[in-house]
């Protein structure tokens, strides 16, 4: 987590006032499943939910501690009003998407599953859409070729949509090659 905070800090002090700088912080069910793995996780739900509750605790306390070390939250404060700048959940969301909408936030960053060319016609126009290359088959496992063709595949579908953000679905992988990640940059200029 050092890293994020040295990263924030550092584009805090170089870049300009006007470019938005944003934190990134996971969710505490999120934590708790990379901290025992999603599979003993979910399993302790049944048949330790003692322990889930005190692992949720403590991710709360985690992620709250490493929230404001991101950023000046006292600063930060003044300047939004309570709403999420943007939300995202994991997984197939179709049954959520009116609810998250209902949240106030300014951008909704949708997974994989999701079909943005349908979703584009639901979206509130105050809403930013960002999304939604597949981290895993197209980013860590596709080829260049690949991840240009799918890039470009979800520009042409949105390209009608007035707040469409361009992105992957959800985090990309460490090990995701560096040539992909730079197809990606490209074709989606």
């Amino acid at each position: 987590m050092k890293v994020f905070v040295d990263v924030i800090d550092k584009m805090n002090k170089e870049l300009p006032d006007e470019i938005k700088k944003y934190g990134y912080v996971i969710g505490p069910i999120t934590l708790v499943g990379e901290l025992m793995g999603v599979s003993k996780a979910l399993m302790a739900t049944i048949e330790n939910p003692d322990l889930v509750k005190k692992m949720l605790e403590f991710s709360v306390e985690v992620i709250s501690e490493y929230a404001n070390a991101q950023f000046n939250a006292e600063e930060i404060l003044k300047k939004i009003d309570n709403k999420p700048l943007v939300l995202h959940i994991c997984g197939d969301t179709k049954h959520l998407v009116k609810g998250m909408c209902e949240t106030g936030t300014v951008r909704l960053s949708l997974d994989t599953p999701m079909n943005f060319k349908e979703l584009k016609k639901e979206i509130p126009k105050g809403i930013s859409l960002i999304g939604n290359i597949d981290p895993v088959k197209v980013m860590l496992q596709g080829t260049v070729g690949e991840v240009k063709k799918d890039t470009r595949r979800l520009l042409e579908e949105m390209k009608d949509a007035e707040n469409f953000i361009l992105s992957t679905g959800c985090d990309i992988a460490v090990e995701t090659p560096l040539e992909n990640i730079d197809a990606f940059m490209e074709a989606g200029k």
